[in-house]
């Protein structure tokens, strides 16, 4: 379900991950029939997008919120949620985020799936397609400081 969602809210760009999906998204947990993003999920954001900023430099976030009848998540439940994960990133200097509703009924799918947010982080370097992480500025082996 979560690469389904990441692969529908990315469908519109053209750059190729050299790393896993997993290791660029973050899911943010609501509360049933809740747009509001508890405490702990905005500490956990914010420490997993100062890990991303430090190993690649800036980038572009997308947001996935889902849509799900079965569980009473409407269309307007899954807006706001977009609405407060964009408002969250836009809060820590984040203005570009693009963001996909995605409607899933599939059977396989639960109550907590069905109250997760996917925030999606693409590097830089996925325009060139080499994302390694950004070597630490100033540090050089000691062999190269003689």
């Amino acid at each position: 379900m979560k690469r389904i969602l990441c692969s529908i809210v990315l469908l519109g760009t053209t750059t190729v991950f050299a790393a896993s999906f997993a290791g660029l998204t973050h899911e943010i947990h609501f509360d049933k029939n809740s747009d509001h993003i508890p405490a702990s999920e905005v500490r956990a954001f914010v420490e997993w997008k100062i890990e991303k900023q430090q190993a690649f430099g800036d980038g572009e976030y997308d947001i996935g919120a889902t849509i799900n009848n079965r569980f009473n998540v409407t269309p307007d439940l899954a807006q706001r949620r977009a609405d407060a994960m964009k408002s969250l990133i836009q809060s820590l200097g984040i203005r570009e985020i693009k963001t996909g509703i995605l409607d899933e009924t599939s059977s396989r799918s639960t109550q907590q799936l069905s109250d997760t947010g996917y925030v999606m982080f693409q590097p830089p370097c996925t325009k060139t397609g080499y994302c390694e992480p950004k070597p630490i500025p100033g540090w050089k082996p000691s062999e190269l400081n003689k």
